[in-house]
Order: structure tokens, then C-alpha cells, then sequence
């Protein structure tokens, strides 16, 4: 399906926004450039879908070389849609016609099905007759991507796709869109800076940091065994030791790595813990609170089921963890 191979580009000959990146996507599967802001997320969308011209490196879309500015006037492939962050929707002509503007007028019958379609998995056959100025930024995202996936692409490109929906909102539409990508064997590349979509949507990860891939691999395998600190922060809260303090709480020396990483989650907090804390702080994340303690002078996330008060002394154990370089 996509093959990118030693994908590179700078802006205005600075430091490489995007540098020697690859990827290997088949159909039906969905991968998250995941990454904090500036790492080269929307750029690499850009690159492959034909806006910007690689400085180095080749992509290719079932095995035909998709072009970029040099080479093709009009940015794009007929297979391929790209949803960027500005939404680029019609502001003089309905929703509906905005969704069925690239539906042949060939079979009217057809072109009003599929406007519906797409308009109830993403939940916005209630605003089919508004203009899009009358629409707040969430709901001219979602029609933006039903315009998308309206003429079945077989490649999907989303910028940040989730961004503007609220909590409840967001997650039916995710699993939604994600259900219909399956149904219909439709690849997509999405960026985010949200672990919970990454985690939660994509059967890749690909982790991005100045415009370098860091990590790429299932979600499962990268919240498990996370290459660095920095990987392992992009999914929250955990805590962080060198060898010689790991060494303080039961953790064997590990040579041939520098750190330990545990999450919230593996640190036990119990009566027969081997190791004392003092709390610092409770704070209440709904069905549990994070715990905040000192251990010998370091710094540690737990999770527990009660609230603890500050200065009251726990004993915990650290369950699992990982070394890192």
C-alpha cells in the first residue's frame, strides 16, 4: 500500500524538519505520528500527500511514486485525502453539498445515500442544510472528514483529527471512524499529541522528535518497552531512575542502560511494601487517585484506591519496570 523510504525535508535549509524517516503501511491498518509539537508530524502528512517536495527519499502509494510540487502542479493523488487543520470547506455552499462535492451528479439517488452515510458516522446529519460559518471548529472538523472519506479513498490523511471534540463526543466518533477504516479496508495516518488516540485507535505508532522517528511499533509494544524518557512521557505520568538509585529499591544494576522507567500503575502501594514513602499529594482521577510520595530524596507517581494525606507514610513496592538508555 505506502512505502516510504528515507523520507527527508528542510524548511528554508534549517535543521531537518523531517529526516530520514520509513514507513510500511498496508491496507486497512492505521498508524499515529505521535510526538510533541514541532517534531514534524504535520510536515510528514504534507510530504505524502504532495505539498511539500522531499529534499531526499522516495514514496511510494501502491507502488506508483506519488509527486510532489516539482513535478505536479496540483497537489494530491485520487486515492489519497488529506484533512488538515484549517478544514478548507466551502463557506458559500451547504454542508451537504460540501460533503458530496467530489460525488458524481451522475446518480443523484446515490450521491444523497452517501452523503448520509458518511454524515451519521460522524454525527452530523443534523447540520447537513447550515453553512459552515454556522458551525463551531469541532463540527466543521468532523464535516471535513466526512468529505474525506466520501469517495472511499484508499489512503486517509488526518491533522490532528480529534482536536476540537469534546471528551464524550470524541471518543464515539473515534471508534466510529475506526470501525468504518476497518469495514472498508481504508489506510490512514493520523497526528496526535494525545497517548489515549494513539493507544486507543491505531495498530502503529510512529514516535516523533525534531523531525526524527525515535520509535516505531505496535502500541502495545512501545507503552511496554518505551525506547527513552522521552517516549515514555508522551503517555503520561511515570517515574524515572538512574542505575545506581534503582539499585536503592530492589532493582538489580543493569550495565549496559542508564535508566529505569515504571509507570503510576506498577508502583504497589501496601501495607507490606519493602520500601517507605512520605505523601505529598492526592489527586482524584475518578475511579482512583495518583498519589504523589518521597522515597529516599526521589520522586514517585502511584495510583491508589483511597485518599491519602499529605505527610502520612506509605510503604510500597515497585512491580515492573524497564531499563532504557
Amino acid at each position: 500500500m505506502l512505502n516510504i523510504k528515507n523520507l527527508s525535508y528542510s524548511y528554508h535549509q534549517e535543521q531537518n524538519a523531517v529526516e530520514s524517516i520509513s514507513i510500511k503501511l498496508n491496507s486497512d491498518e492505521v498508524l499515529c505520528l505521535l510526538g510533541e509539537s514541532g517534531s514534524g508530524k504535520s510536515t510528514l502528512l504534507k510530504l505524502i500527500y504532495g505539498n511539500l517536495q522531499p529534499d531526499e527519499g522516495i514514496i511510494l502509494f501502491n507502488d506508483e511514486k506519488l509527486k510532489g510540487p516539482a513535478f505536479q502542479l496540483i497537489a494530491g493523488h485520487p486515492d489519497v485525502k488529506f484533512v488538515q487543520q484549517d478544514f478548507n470547506l466551502s463557506p458559500f455552499i451547504s454542508i451537504e453539498e460540501n460533503i458530496g462535492e467530489h460525488l458524481s451528479n451522475l446518480d443523484l439517488d446515490y450521491k444523497k445515500k452517501r452523503i448520509k452515510e458518511v454524515a451519521e458516522i460522524l454525527e452530523i446529519q443534523d447540520l447537513l442544510q447550515k453553512q459552515s460559518h454556522e458551525l463551531s471548529g469541532g463540527q466543521q472538523q468532523r464535516v471535513a472528514i466526512a468529505k474525506a472519506i466520501a469517495k472511499f479513498p484508499k489512503l486517509l490523511l488526518l491533522d490532528e483529527p480529534f482536536s476540537q471534540l469534546d471528551a464524550n463526543l470524541h471518543l464515539k466518533i473515534r471508534h466510529q471512524l475506526m470501525e468504518y477504516l476497518k469495514e472498508h479496508r481504508v489506510a490512514c495516518i493520523f497526528t496526535s499529541h494525545r497517548a489515549e488516540d494513539a493507544l486507543g485507535f491505531s495498530d502503529q505508532i510512529l514516535i516523533l522528535r525534531k523531525g526524527k522517528a525515535i520509535q516505531n511499533s505496535t502500541p502495545q509494544k512501545i507503552f511496554a518497552s518505551p525506547a527513552n524518557a522521552y517516549v515514555a512521557s508522551l503517555f503520561g505520568n511515570y517515574n524515572i531512575l538512574t542505575a545506581e538509585d534503582a539499585s536503592k529499591f530492589g532493582i538489580p544494576r543493569n550495565f549496559l542502560n542508564k535508566y529505569v522507567i515504571s509507570y503510576p500503575h506498577e508502583i504497589k502501594v501496601y501495607r507490606e511494601g519493602k520500601f517507605q514513602g512520605e505523601v505529598i499529594h492526592s489527586r482524584f482521577f475518578g475511579k482512583e487517585y495518583q498519589i504523589e510520595f518521597i522515597a529516599k530524596n526521589h520522586f514517585f507517581y502511584a495510583l491508589h484506591p483511597d485518599y491519602l494525606k499529605k505527610g502520612e507514610k506509605i510503604n510500597f513496592d515497585i512491580k515492573n519496570y524497564r531499563w532504557v538508555y
